[in-house]
């Protein structure tokens, strides 16, 4: 079965995960990290419609974890654990203190032993340091315990996070991200990469995609790149200065006093990014607003009622008038204008001076614009020279709601199609005498009818039609469908309704290229 590609960013109700790597940072101080704890509260709640929040910790076994045959000076993390290591107790007050604010722990495990505190301490996530995540044996302890888990990929090539790919892909699909990230500390721009984002993006589908960032503290255009860019989760370091008692901030850490800015930030990037146009989008402002920049018609030959006013009619001057045909609009072959009176020559051409005429290949023209859109955006390699079958059951008036498209790869003794439909698209009941076919859905989602028996068929999902039996199809989404079956043959498509087996081949299907042109007259 293909796997089903999830996209987050378009998911119901989803949120952006900002996660909150306290790290060492509370310093070993319960009542360190409570301020801490505090900032976040006060600068986060603003934003809750946005992003949901997650605290991070760092959980260690010191006795088991630390060789303690190893002189601390030869790596300045081992008295740094040491002496930032809280007792249970400690531990217990500030998850208590995080949940009461409302928000999730994660906890980073560098060991197997802290996994199992982990769970006596009711941790909701895990997290995957860059440094261990190709250690299997931790990785496997954190698997088993079936929970959301986060994994760090800082210093690693595509090999070894396929690897990691496949390991929690084929343990908990869906239930996992993979962060990209750059592990210096702090990182430089040079090395941030964050092109790889778009590679997981598409790479691995079971896993959602984020970024861990160690940049400059100050600088949080970086997370606004990541999310442009797809990430879903974005992860930094946090910290507090205190003079008094002498802590200072790691270069890579954000100062909680400057994380209300930096989500502001993120916040921004979101509006910004809004909703990607559709069939649909017009906005009035920005419509008036160019409306003011468009150039209007004037008429340089008399043109007598009923007759149609040609380019070679009009000149344009600016700016258009309130209720003057644009320059666009009289160009365009979707629309032809009839004189309903007889029109002089420099007369100002407005509406009410003429009838309009719809194109009767605008419906096909935009129809197959939008089957174009599908393909290029989720379908396989169509050649441009490809010619595409438009099934249209009822009239091309009615290819919205009824027709497909249909591309025909290979036809021997073996035959593969690709059936496309627009979303509410209906393909009407139909049998085959000889044809026996799978339906493999690579996008969308479809429902079928299969000898009355209704069926959703999702991505990935395939479905059998065996000779002989009635079916229809309709488009829950858009939708791109694999046909696999035994030989296609002409007029082995019976339909329920009889008037559509009337009508000619050329009468309910139209041939055309699929860059159809709407500019050649």
């Amino acid at each position: 079965m293909i796997s089903k590609r999830i996209d987050f960013n378009n998911e119901i109700n989803h949120k952006i995960r900002i996660i909150f790597e306290i790290a060492n940072n509370h310093q070993g101080s319960v009542d360190h990290f409570k301020n801490i704890l505090d900032d976040i509260f006060s600068a986060s709640k603003t934003f809750a419609d946005k992003f949901e929040f997650l605290i991070k910790f760092q959980f260690r076994d010191l006795p088991t974890f630390i060789d303690e045959s190893i002189d601390p000076s030869q790596n300045k993390h081992i008295s740094r654990f040491k002496e930032t290591a809280l007792l249970d107790e400690q531990w217990l007050q500030i998850l208590n203190m995080v949940r009461d604010k409302g928000f999730k722990t994660i906890v980073t495990p560098f060991d197997e032993a802290s996994v199992n505190k982990a769970e006596r301490f009711g941790i909701e996530e895990y997290k995957i340091a860059s440094c261990s995540c190709t250690e299997w044996s931790l990785l496997r302890e954190v698997a088993n315990q079936n929970k959301p888990v986060t994994i760090s990929t800082g210093g690693r090539n595509l090999k070894e996070v396929d690897d990691i790919y496949s390991y929690f892909a084929h343990r908990i699909p869906y239930k996992f991200t993979i962060m990209h990230c750059c592990g210096i500390y702090p990182a430089p721009i040079k090395d941030l990469n964050l092109n790889t984002i778009n590679i997981f993006k598409e790479r691995y589908p079971l896993a959602k995609i984020g970024y861990s960032g160690h940049e400059d503290p100050d600088n949080h255009s970086i997370s606004s790149l990541a999310i442009a860019l797809g990430a879903v989760s974005i992860e930094r370091h946090i910290g507090k200065e205190d003079t008094e008692k002498d802590i200072n901030i790691n270069t890579y850490s954000v100062s909680s006093s400057s994380i209300y800015k930096w989500l502001k930030v993120l916040d921004e990037t979101l509006t910004s990014l809004g909703k990607a146009k559709d069939y649909s989008y017009k906005n009035q402002v920005e419509y008036k607003s160019l409306k003011t920049l468009q150039r209007g018609v004037f008429l340089k030959n008399e043109v007598k009622i009923g007759d149609k006013i040609n380019l070679s009619d009009c000149s344009f001057k600016f700016p258009i008038q309130e209720n003057q045909i644009s320059a666009s609009e009289i160009a365009s072959i979707d629309n032809c204008f009839i004189a309903n009176q007889n029109l002089i020559s420099g007369a100002r051409l407005t509406y009410d001076k003429t009838q309009i005429q719809i194109s009767k290949s605008i419906s096909l023209k935009e129809y197959v614009h939008k089957i174009r859109g599908i393909i290029n955006q989720y379908g396989e390699y169509v050649p441009d020279d490809v010619e595409i079958e438009v099934s249209h059951h009822y009239g091309i008036e009615k290819l919205n709601k009824y027709g497909c498209c249909l591309i025909n790869i290979i036809n021997r003794s073996y035959c593969k199609k690709l059936i496309i439909m627009t979303e509410g698209q209906n393909h009407p009941t139909q049998f085959h005498d000889v044809k026996e076919e799978t339906f493999r859905v690579l996008h969308g989602e479809l429902e079928l009818i299969l000898d009355g028996q209704k069926k959703i068929i999702k991505c990935g999902e395939e479905a059998l039609v065996r000779s002989g039996v009635k079916h229809s199809f309709r488009a829950i989404t858009d939708c791109i469908i694999e046909e696999l079956s035994t030989t296609s043959i002409a007029d082995d498509s019976i339909y329920e309704d009889t008037k559509i087996n009337d009508l000619p081949r050329g009468k309910r299907k139209t041939l055309v290229n699929l860059h159809f042109d709407h500019f050649d007259e």
